[in-house]
């Protein structure tokens, strides 16, 4: 009698709807535990190694950030102790700044001659060959002299020609040719216009 009252109550179908999700949660559990849990562990051991690897490429991009930015504070210290480039190239001035350096250690000026105009866009670089005689001692301290000079000019295609005629340290037979650039700055509109 016991039995057959059970048989119809509504509770029995609880216990089933119960027990079914009882065995579904421990079917999930073991799929977490033994198929789910391993794949997510490697995951997340993937993810450390990608996040270690992410943070070594940011200290290097920090790294090179500090680089450029300490490069960028010589520029600008340089651009403020010399100055800015000049819109219209002063030649005269830096020639004749040139041929006083020659003069003061002791060179002798044979020619000065342009030879070729460069455009770049926004810059203008005019190019004079220089050619001088004098002992190797006078042009490297004519070198020297040139370097520090403020102005924006640059000395390329240095030639030293010719032995000395004799011995003696004085003698001045040494032939020197070398290419002096004067920049100027210039926009697009200025390309046609000679400073």
């Amino acid at each position: 009698m016991v039995s057959s009252s059970l048989k119809n109550s509504p509770f029995m179908l609880y216990d089933l709807v119960g027990g079914g999700l009882v065995l579904a949660l421990i079917a999930v559990g073991l799929w977490s535990t033994f198929i789910h849990l391993p794949d997510s562990s490697e995951r997340f051991t993937r993810a450390q190694s990608e996040l270690l690897n992410l943070n070594k490429s940011l200290r290097s991009v920090e790294h090179s950030l500090s680089s450029s930015n300490a490069e960028l504070a010589e520029v600008e210290a340089d651009v403020n102790q010399r100055g800015a480039l000049p819109t219209s190239a002063p030649v005269d001035a830096n020639l004749q700044a040139i041929t006083r350096l020659i003069q003061t250690n002791k060179i002798e000026l044979i020619n000065v001659d342009p030879i070729d105009e460069k455009q770049y866009p926004g810059l203008l670089e005019l190019n004079y060959k220089v050619q001088c005689r004098s002992g190797f001692d006078a042009i490297l301290a004519f070198l020297e002299d040139f370097e520090a000079e403020p102005f924006w000019a640059d000395l390329t295609e240095l030639r030293i020609l010719g032995a000395p005629a004799s011995m003696e340290p004085k003698a001045p037979s040494h032939r020197a040719e070398f290419v002096v650039s004067i920049f100027a700055a210039h926009t697009v509109a200025e390309a046609g216009v000679q400073p």
